[in-house]
């Protein structure tokens, strides 16, 4: 993704994000066609979600590096936020017809057909459009933050790669706690962030590692 600036920085900013959203879709379709979005997969690895996730973290490297989100057009950003909205509504309305022809029970049934290009299409669209009006908006609202934010972002990555195993590990430990289901999930839940975030950050002060997380 090339750098915004100005209006060609504008209109680049928009390509780039366009080239995305038709990456994520036409991938998408691509595995949907063995592995649907809701079907069954080896250790539920759910394939179908891999190809949005692949395609958002590449360009979410490569614009962090860069800084291609410090100056990020806020024109282009509402703009952004409109489309997201328009993706939402027919993504709900294309999943009421499917659900109506279909059945409930067969709405998510990928396939060679127009239901499901079009279902990857806006999948695409929702997920880079929303994920860049997001990201800008928060930008605008909270532009500085203090040391213990900081630090977060900084362990951000290392928390999403390890947060599997840390979560596992406060479930774990909470299992044989007697108490109320609702109440252990809070607890859990809070508990694990703040496990995970510890973790994360303290892999990014080994050496070595640092440089890869």
């Amino acid at each position: 993704m090339s750098s915004p600036g100005g209006t060609a920085g504008t209109a680049a900013a928009a390509r780039s994000a366009g080239t995305a959203a038709l990456a994520i879709a036409v991938s998408s379709f691509a595995v949907w066609q063995p592995w649907p979005v809701m079907g069954d997969t080896f250790l539920n690895l759910r394939w179908g979600g891999w190809p949005q996730g692949a395609v958002l973290f590449a360009p979410g490297v490569h614009t962090a590096e860069a800084g291609w989100l410090e100056d990020f057009p806020p024109t282009l950003a509402r703009r952004l936020g409109r489309v997201a909205a328009a993706g939402v509504a027919a993504l709900m309305m294309l999943m009421l017809y499917l659900v109506l022809a279909r059945g409930k029970d067969q709405a998510l049934a990928m396939g060679a057909d127009v239901p499901t290009m079009a279902f990857a299409l806006l999948d695409g669209v929702i997920a880079v459009s929303g994920t860049l009006w997001f990201l800008s908006w928060l930008r605008c609202r909270w532009p500085t933050h203090g040391v213990m934010l900081g630090k977060a972002a900084r362990a951000s990555y290392a928390t999403y790669v390890i947060h599997p195993l840390v979560l596992t590990a406060v479930m774990v430990a909470f299992a044989l706690v007697a108490l109320a289901p609702g109440i252990k999930f809070v607890l859990v839940a809070a508990a694990g962030v703040a496990a995970c975030f510890t973790a994360g950050y303290a892999l990014t002060r080994v050496p070595g590692i640092s440089k890869v997380l």
